[in-house]
């Protein structure tokens, strides 16, 4: 059985987090945020790209409840760094072996016991950090950092822990909650003692707050998500044997999943404007044609999808293309089309760009003949278009009733001959 230290009742996970100020240096899309998993879950659910190290395999023949000291260095994860005895392993003796669903009263399992100044260098830079956290003490902190070893945010646990609102001694009778992301709610009592100590189900676990002597306690299992241009290298453990488990991390972008439960969004970059550039040197139509294809298309700094349309066709009557751009118009005068960038969620905020084309002459429309209705027109310019079908076919009958009368004269002709 795990050796519980004595603690002060106050010492639980506090919801204090610095974040660095990444105002100068943000990028559209990137974020940090804090969440618990579930009451009882022990491990992470993230898989992608995700290594996990749960701490099991360096008794080297230790005897259960003893401690060896941690490595320095894991293949495939992290380089450990830490002073002379500030780090050790409890073999066999504490959490479970980190299942990523709710399970109780399942075998104890190998897991950090002290970690007085600890530092884990992953091999890659990360996107996800997850642990099983256990029993907070005064002075317990973790920071986050990145290649720089800047601290890109940190979790304190000397205080309160405010956000499951255990201000007092959790009891029996306790009903407070604490909502996840997809709207469901967990009995905050359930975050307290470690899942190995519950009996019953998880449904319906069974624990007696009242005569539980570590019953003020936190047992979580944390997740910090991190996205865009912000990427974690390290890990720092510090304060009096900060204990934790199954630390997981993954080089992919994860999102949380909805039975977790939101802490805090500690930082988000602010959605930027976009600027939309476009500069086609053709604005002027100077021929005949009733097309002007823009001999450059627009382009943004952001990723709204670019679309054009029509601010005003004056006297053109001009329209555009939504997609290529491509202007057509029927008459002199300026055409004004806006190329608009369109908005992308809590990443980029729309942007557009206005250009006016010009047509100092009018489009030539070629003859044209229907021959159902008898009507065509003359072709021409956009003005000389004010002839259509019986103009053309007057002069047309003309000729033919000339051509017979003349006919039937001729055969006369002959005839009185």
């Amino acid at each position: 059985m795990k050796i519980l230290k004595v603690c002060v009742a106050s010492s639980l996970l506090l919801l204090s987090v610095v974040a660095s100020n990444f105002s100068a240096q943000a990028a559209p899309g990137d974020s940090i945020s804090l969440y618990f998993s579930a009451p009882f879950v022990t491990g992470s659910a993230v898989t992608d790209g995700a290594v996990t190290e749960t701490f099991n395999d360096y008794a080297n023949g230790a005897a259960v409840g003893t401690s060896v000291a941690c490595p320095t260095s894991i293949p495939g994860f992290a380089t450990v760094t830490y002073p002379t005895g500030a780090c050790t392993i409890g073999i066999g003796s504490g959490t479970s072996t980190g299942s990523s669903v709710p399970a109780i009263g399942v075998p104890y399992s190998s897991f950090v016991n002290k970690t007085t100044n600890t530092t884990f260098t992953f091999e890659n830079d990360v996107k996800y950090v997850g642990f099983w956290w256990m029993m907070g003490s005064n002075g317990n902190n973790v920071d986050f950092l990145d290649s720089t070893g800047n601290v890109i945010t940190s979790f304190n646990v000397n205080d309160v822990i405010t956000f499951l609102g255990a201000n007092s001694l959790v009891n029996n009778a306790d009903t407070r909650t604490v909502t996840n992301v997809g709207g469901g709610t967990y009995l905050t009592k359930r975050y307290y003692r470690g899942e190995a100590a519950y009996t019953g189900t998880v449904a319906n676990p069974v624990f007696d707050y009242n005569v539980a002597t570590y019953a003020n306690e936190p047992w979580v299992y944390l997740n910090l998500y991190v996205s865009g241009t912000i990427s974690v290298s390290k890990v720092r453990f510090t304060g009096n044997n900060f204990e934790m488990d199954n630390l997981t991390v993954a080089t992919k972008e994860a999102k949380p999943t909805d039975d977790m439960v939101l802490v805090k969004n500690i930082y988000t970059a602010p959605a930027e404007t976009q600027v939309v550039t476009w500069n086609p040197t053709n604005t002027s139509g100077q021929d005949s044609s009733t097309e002007l294809v823009p001999d450059a298309g627009a382009t943004s700094n952001g990723t709204g999808v670019v679309t054009y349309s029509v601010v005003d066709a004056g006297t053109s009557g001009c329209t555009v293309d939504p997609n290529t751009g491509v202007i057509t118009y029927a008459s002199i005068g300026d055409c004004v089309v806006r190329a608009s960038a369109a908005e992308v969620t809590e990443l980029w905020l729309p942007g557009f760009k206005d250009v006016t084309f010009s047509f100092a002459t009018a489009p030539t429309v070629p003859p044209t003949w229907d021959p159902g209705s008898g009507k065509g027109d003359k072709g021409g310019t956009a003005e000389d278009l004010a002839e259509t079908g019986s103009s053309v076919l007057l002069p047309l009958m003309l000729s033919v009733v000339l051509l017979l009368v003349g006919s039937a004269s001729f055969v006369l002709s002959r005839r009185m001959k």
